[in-house]
């Protein structure tokens, strides 16, 4: 290639690059002559990592040095400035390259960017369109603001002044290529990899070895590996897109993976998705004789008294009203509800635990109206609707033959099955053995017999089935599989701290709410981390100005939690041990609630109302009431599932199991220490944990045989 073809390449692919309408693969020219130079200068270009972290838990090592970036040395002879750029942008129009509409609304974009940041057109483009650009953009936000610009004015401004951005990233790495020195890409990675052991992270993120050391040698990603890219970003907590922006790579809109590659598939979550697809439970209709039957027996189960209509009940067989309910009535959900009428006007009362008697009942009154090749009972469906087929034994072992055969192991709940049963049919005081009335409820051939050896055998069979299931039982659902990966860190707790660290990097700095969003959720987790309490407990957690709420801060600036014993679901066991439960937040929150409740929980309010989390999407009825944050269980399945190193997504309740093997892994933790943390029972605590001292022993041994081990 003569030096003439080689320096017109050059020039028509930065002249291309400055109108910011090719990349630097626009020259088929420039290409040949890029593939014999070889980029082995370590100088820098004004490009850094932003909101970097080491991830501690992951590849631990140490937190990475920092490496001084240098600014560049311009090597053309006309500087780069806005008048440049904007020139280049007219010369399209002329051209009919672009339209002469999105042409003016982009310059007025780059002007007032430059206006809000005390620039002008002559001005050489410099560091707030390269590694400052985030704090510029944000002055030019406020500017609009001022302006008192309207949310989607503010919107279309920012997406018209990105080409600008993309255009300046496009110009930089062309230079480079041009003084053979890195480009943008290139000395941000390596900035990133520094102290870092590449095979490590690879291995993690699941990214080939031999593409990062390409990158990090110089060589350019290809547009198809944008998902590697975001991988990146999601595993050093850079901003989202940054990487790829400095590739010359254009987002698709996807979602990031999760961080570490893809969690390995829960079996568990696999089967239930296929066993949902087959609907048998039973549905009863408005004004059927079961919704009746129904109503009353929850009214038995709630009542004050132990005696309540001549029908007498065990001490510790009532079911309380939920003192922290989370769901609003609906006609799907009837079953879960206590009408409470006075006068014209009905109060539904949520029943937390009707929820999980009713799920038997239906589902084995609906598997008693299947056909027979279907494994069910062949029971007409007009004969099914009653409560009363629970008091019969003649079809109970065969549904737990069929519940074993459909889940492919015999679990605890067929166990449960059976003692919800036998708490029916308990002599003297069992419900159905006590309302015989509803034996007219059963078809002809079971009217004629008598109710109470009915209820008796029923009663006796209860007790053989649950003696020889014993041996059978199976989990069918391990609640620590999905973080298991977590739990055998030598420290899961440090899991949690990187999570919060990638959180802290995809803070949005332009949109107020979205804000807002992100300060509630980094109190969320880290109060999840601290104080792992119920998922309902989160939801009714209460915030006022005076300090009279659940959560408040006293004088010396720390924040505790107090909440009544009556609003926990073990109030009958170790919360009621204790008036309230009395716990210091961890310092490490108490700066981020501080600034959700000074600053930006009023964005979400929308109403008066105590809550501490509030709910960012609207709810039902008018704009300006405040309601429940029900659906807070799934935003945590969501964070986690994005920001938790190979975490498919889990619940409130997953951070209680983190939590306490983080106590019992650190140096000292112990049972009673885990106990308190999870305002439960030692016992309890004990029984759900021993599988980490199971090896403890083991471990043990190896020291104090260290000696004989090493010769063998």
């Amino acid at each position: 290639m003569t030096a003439v073809a080689t320096r017109c390449a050059r020039q028509t692919l930065l002249a291309h690059a400055r109108l910011g309408i090719t990349c630097i693969r626009a020259s088929q020219e420039f290409q040949r002559w890029l593939a014999v130079k070889s980029i082995s200068s370590n100088e820098s270009i004004a490009y850094s990592a932003r909101r970097y972290f080491v991830p501690s838990a992951i590849p631990a090592s140490q937190p990475a040095k920092s490496k001084r970036v240098r600014v560049r040395k311009h090597h053309l002879n006309t500087p780069f400035t806005y008048k440049i750029m904007l020139d280049d942008q007219a010369r399209l129009v002329e051209q009919k390259l672009m339209s002469p509409r999105t042409a003016a609304n982009r310059a007025t974009a780059l002007r007032g960017f430059l206006k809000s940041n005390c620039l002008c057109e002559d001005d050489i483009v410099g560091l707030e369109m390269r590694r400052l650009y985030p704090e510029a953009c944000e002055r030019y936000v406020q500017h609009m603001q001022q302006d008192e610009r309207t949310s989607r004015n503010i919107s279309n401004s920012l997406s018209a002044l990105r080409p600008w951005k993309e255009a300046v990233i496009v110009h930089d790495t062309a230079q480079a290529l041009e003084s053979q020195k890195p480009t943008p890409f290139t000395t941000v990675l390596r900035e990133i990899f520094d102290g870092q052991n590449v095979a490590l992270v690879a291995r993690n993120i699941g990214v080939a070895k031999g593409m990062l050391h390409g990158w990090l040698n110089g060589k350019n990603p290809r547009n198809s590996n944008a998902m590697y890219i975001s991988r990146l970003e999601a595993y050093f907590g850079l901003d989202r897109g940054y990487l790829l922006h400095l590739a010359g790579i254009k987002e698709q809109g996807k979602r990031v993976e999760s961080v570490g590659g893809a969690p390995r598939p829960i079996e568990f979550r696999n089967r239930v998705g296929e066993l949902t697809r087959i609907i048998f439970c039973l549905k009863p209709g408005p004004g059927t004789p079961l919704r009746d039957q129904w109503e009353n027996y929850v009214r038995y189960k709630t009542a004050a008294t132990l005696v309540m209509d001549g029908l007498k009940r065990t001490r510790r067989g009532r079911w309380r009203i939920s003192p922290c309910p989370i769901t609003a009535r609906t006609d799907t959900n009837w079953w879960a509800f206590l009408p409470d009428r006075r006068g014209q006007t009905v109060d539904y009362k949520e029943v937390a635990s009707a929820r999980i008697a009713w799920a038997k009942t239906a589902a084995y009154l609906g598997w008693l109206r299947l056909g027979h090749e279907s494994g069910g009972a062949n029971v007409p469906e007009s004969d099914v609707e009653t409560l009363a087929w629970l008091a019969v034994p003649d079809h109970i072992e065969q549904y737990l033959d069929w519940t074993k055969s459909r889940v492919r192991a015999r679990n605890q709940g067929a166990t449960q099955f059976l003692a919800y049963i036998a708490s029916l049919v308990r002599p003297e005081a069992g419900y159905l053995c006590q309302t015989p009335q509803l034996q007219a409820t059963l078809p002809e051939p079971y009217r004629s017999a008598d109710w109470d050896e009915l209820c008796k055998k029923t009663f006796e069979l209860t007790h053989q089935l649950t003696a020889s299931y014993d041996d059978e039982m199976q989990v069918s659902r391990d609640s620590f599989a999905p973080i298991m990966h977590i739990l055998q860190m030598a420290q899961p707790m440090d899991a949690i701290a990187d999570m919060i660290q990638r959180m802290r990097a995809d803070r949005p700095v332009l949109d107020p709410k979205a804000e807002a969003i992100w300060a509630r959720d980094i109190v969320l987790i880290k109060l999840l981390a601290s104080n792992p309490i119920r998922r309902r407990n989160l939801i009714h957690l209460t915030w006022r100005a005076d300090n009279t709420g659940e959560l408040h801060q006293r004088e010396d600036g720390s924040w505790w939690l107090k909440i009544h014993k009556s609003r926990f679901k073990n109030t009958r066991g170790a919360a009621g041990a204790r008036e309230f439960y009395e716990c210091q937040v961890n310092a490490a929150a108490w700066t981020d609630i501080e600034r959700y409740v000074r600053v930006h929980r009023q964005r979400l309010v929308r109403g008066p109302t105590d809550l501490f989390f509030l709910n960012s999407a609207e709810g039902p009825g008018k704009s300006n009431e405040t309601h429940l944050w029900t659906e807070l269980g799934r935003r945590v399945e969501k964070l986690t599932a994005t920001y938790l190193y190979k975490c498919p997504g889990i619940g409130t309740h997953a951070f209680r199991h983190i939590v306490a093997t983080a106590i019992l892994k650190a140096t000292g933790g112990d049972f009673k220490t885990a106990a308190l943390v999870l305002n439960d029972k030692v016992a309890t605590v004990e029984k759900h944990y021993a599988f980490l001292t199971a090896n403890d022993g083991a471990e043990r041994m190896a020291q104090l045989l260290a000696g004989s081990f090493s010769r063998m």
